[in-house]
């Protein structure tokens, strides 16, 4: 079920923050999605040509999670998104995300996008099924990138992006994986498959804590 809580308290220190900085008033929102409904809930938008499935093989909670299918065929993307407009948001994004099926150098992950198409993004691919298989990356010149954290492929894991006036922090199972001030706000948010044809992932208990930045 997905559910939206306007005002939400625990996003007031932030709220202060990217008022004072900003110079703009916020509107603030949670929504959560555990995948539970009989469909895909319309705060999402599906991109294919690969497949978008709620299932009950596998679910980090409840009894289903969105099942993730690259297409067998270029450009074999499988993905959701949320666009906040052009204005931008500013806040936390987090996924459950189990990818040990990804294959053929195809990758599950969640990512943010701004205006200007800078970009973060959390990663697990799925050559060999290994637990260095993990990237985080942070669109600029060059793009900041961090291989070096492992985990175990089999699991369910815990990707975050968190964006503030100071940057963007990433961060997989409660640890901070990369940092970067190259982000400070966000205009959509995605999960999807990529890169390679037939592998799948599951992600479920999708969690946006996000302020709006309103003119003021």
């Amino acid at each position: 079920m997905l559910v939206i809580r306007k005002e939400d308290n625990e996003m007031n220190i932030k709220h202060s923050l990217c008022a004072a900085i900003l110079s703009v008033s916020l509107l603030g929102a949670t929504t959560n999605d555990g995948f539970e409904s009989n469909t895909l809930s319309p705060f999402w938008t599906f991109a294919g040509p690969g497949t978008a499935t709620l299932s009950r093989a596998i679910a980090h909670s409840g009894s289903q999670s969105l099942m993730l299918k690259a297409s067998t065929s270029f450009p074999w993307n499988a993905g959701i998104s949320h666009d906040y407009g052009s204005q931008g948001v500013v806040g936390a994004v987090s996924a459950w995300v189990q990818g040990q099926n990804m294959c053929c150098q195809s990758a599950v992950g969640l990512q943010i996008t701004d205006a200007a198409g800078n970009w973060a993004a959390l990663m697990q691919a799925g050559n060999a099924k290994t637990p260095n298989m993990f990237t985080a990356r942070v669109s600029g010149s060059p793009t900041e990138t961090d291989f070096s954290f492992t985990a175990d492929p089999a699991s369910w894991h815990l990707f975050e992006i968190d964006t503030s006036p100071s940057g963007v922090t990433l961060k997989l199972d409660g640890k901070i994986v990369l940092t970067s001030p190259h982000m400070t706000s966000f205009e959509t948010v995605s999960l999807g498959v990529w890169g390679g044809p037939g592998g799948y992932a599951f992600v479920d208990d999708v969690t946006l804590s996000v302020c709006e930045c309103v003119d003021k």
